[in-house]
């Protein structure tokens, strides 16, 4: 046998060992999920607030929308009242919608009775009917803290217990872990507010307390105390910013201990 037929010889059986695996060898369901599922897409109206506020009024530059837990995002500038999804795989996802201002802040949202619930449909463009009305969202609390030269393990701090006081009474009572690590440059942490009580920014003082690990106060707690007049008119973009400096005295702001 000559070479080129030797070569000849292998090649052929090479082909035809391919071919007998792919059409005998492989299971059926192989074949299945090498087979892209058609998408769908999906199409939403939105507007803020039930007196239809415009973005300018309402302080919303862009309008974030969320399908599931992240899976697909889109963005849009709040004046399009309008966002699309496209290629997503059908499936039932929650829809949540965010009403974003220039620094950032989600400052509306359709959260207020959960995410709505939307299913998405093969090879079809769901189109909502009905606008999706955005509400105003919880005042978001920003809290930050400075230990001087010592650190959480050090001074004993496990945690900081936040309380916002209305009219003597306390409107939100919660905590938040001293190794939450900060976000951004400034690395403030946001205070947890499961119940969106702060969608109603009306309060007299605010009082960060440390707590160490069996849930007692250490030292002097911080207080911060509104004149009622900050309230008198409703800023858009609002959201409070807190920094809290502790020593083994207590806690303050700057220049206080």
């Amino acid at each position: 046998m000559s070479m080129r037929a030797a070569y000849l010889n292998i090649a052929n059986r090479f082909i035809s060992t391919i071919g007998i695996t792919l059409g005998l060898g492989l299971p059926i369901g192989c074949y299945d999920s090498m087979i892209m599922e058609p998408e769908g897409a999906l199409i939403a109206q939105y507007g803020i607030e039930e007196q239809d506020l415009s973005c300018e009024i309402a302080g919303v530059v862009k309008v974030r929308a969320v399908l599931g837990d992240g899976e697909y995002i889109t963005e849009v500038n709040c004046d399009a009242y309008e966002f699309q999804f496209d290629d997503v795989t059908p499936d039932t996802y929650s829809l949540s919608i965010f009403g974003i201002d220039d620094r950032g802040i989600a400052i509306f949202d359709n959260l207020a009775d959960g995410p709505l619930e939307v299913t998405i449909n093969a090879e079809q463009v769901i189109s909502l009917e009905e606008p999706i009305v955005l509400a105003q969202a919880p005042e978001p609390l920003f809290l930050r803290w400075s230990l001087g030269y010592g650190s959480c393990l050090s001074r004993g701090i496990r945690r900081f217990e936040v309380k916002v006081i209305d009219q003597g009474q306390t409107k939100l009572q919660t905590t938040i872990s001293c190794f939450t690590q900060g976000e951004g440059e400034e690395e403030y942490r946001t205070v947890p507010d499961p119940d969106r009580i702060m969608v109603d920014p009306s309060y007299d003082e605010i009082i960060v307390e440390p707590q160490d690990w069996g849930g007692e106060g250490m030292g002097d707690a911080f207080i911060t105390v509104f004149d009622p007049a900050y309230f008198d008119e409703w800023v858009p973009s609002g959201a409070l910013e807190m920094t809290v400096v502790c020593f083994p005295s207590g806690c303050g702001q700057l220049g206080e201990c």
